[in-house]
């Protein structure tokens, strides 16, 4: 998948990709009659995937046409600066997608399209080739915040260097993992749309519902009641509990004790004792967790890599 990006106001090419699967430049000189002033480019291409770290300084606010070379979906994350996507070659309106500083949004992408930047910004874009997540189905266009998750990600691939294969692989890895917290958080809400009960959940509760569901990823080993969660995420215990089960499927404690299992099975492959492993999940005694671990998967954990 290549990319090509033009300055519409110039009608001048500014950026194509390399015949690389990796490219970083710099830009630091533009004809008096541009608008840009600095342009620095990070790119990455494989798998049908390509990716731009994009941070960009102008004279003035600007509108760059961006064209891949195959349709796809484009996730657009705003890092700094604000964001009109519009696939005409026309001022920004109200109907065109804004997306803010610290947000994100998902787009189709089956022809050019067009964005007005600020006079300073720095954005990240990822397109997925369309065949790779064939029935996929977008319902809602609003942007949504960079949750800790992806802003940590986005940072972590933003501070490696990129000279050898190993950081390469590290960061096709780290992307992989944006884009499925992605489309899995864009998933979620279209399948909350579709279901919620009026008058019960707004999309405020569904924020807050998220928050509580990612507060469960980022802290496994951590003890808490129904009620200590709900107060952390700012909802009532009926909310998070009726809402929780609504939304992701399972209550909050199935869901927190299938992701425990699901990363002590991780970890007894990599070949961590089953007292590491039942200590990093938040079990007090070992005995606890191989009972647990059996139930679970009919398995006891010391069989693990002996099957």
């Amino acid at each position: 998948m290549e990319v090509k990006l033009t300055e519409l106001e110039q009608k001048e090419e500014i950026y194509q990709s390399s015949i690389n699967i990796r490219a970083k430049v710099k830009f630091n000189f533009f004809p008096e009659t541009s608008k840009i002033k600095k342009l620095h480019i990070n790119e990455l291409t494989f798998s049908g995937i390509n990716y731009i770290s994009l941070k960009l300084e102008t004279k003035d606010a600007l509108r760059l046409q961006i064209e891949y070379s195959q349709p796809g979906y484009l996730v657009c994350f705003a890092v700094d600066g604000t964001y009109y996507v519009n696939e005409e070659n026309s001022a920004p309106t109200k109907k065109d997608q804004r997306i803010t500083q610290q947000t994100y949004n998902l787009l189709s992408i089956e022809k050019p399209i067009q964005i007005h930047v600020d006079t300073v910004s720095t954005m990240v874009l990822i397109c997925i080739d369309i065949h790779r997540i064939q029935g996929f189905d977008r319902i809602r266009q609003e942007s949504r915040s960079l949750s800790p998750s992806i802003h940590r990600i986005l940072a972590e691939i933003r501070e490696c260097t990129e000279g050898c294969p190993i950081q390469c692989i590290f960061i096709e890895s780290k992307i992989l993992s944006l884009l499925h917290l992605v489309f899995e958080a864009f998933q979620q809400e279209d399948h909350f749309s579709k279901n919620k009960v009026k008058g019960e959940l707004n999309d405020q509760d569904f924020e807050k519902l998220q928050a509580a569901k990612e507060y469960i990823d980022q802290n496994i080993a951590e003890s808490y009641t129904l009620i200590e969660l709900a107060h952390r995420v700012g909802l009532n215990d009926f909310k998070l509990k009726k809402g929780f089960k609504e939304v992701f499927g399972s209550t909050v404690f199935t869901y927190r004790h299938a992701i425990r299992m699901k990363k002590a099975k991780e970890m007894l492959q990599l070949g961590y004792q089953v007292n590491e492993v039942s200590e990093e999940i938040g079990y007090k005694h070992s005995h606890h967790f191989s009972a647990a671990f059996k139930a679970y998967f009919n398995l006891l954990p010391s069989r693990i890599n002996k099957e």
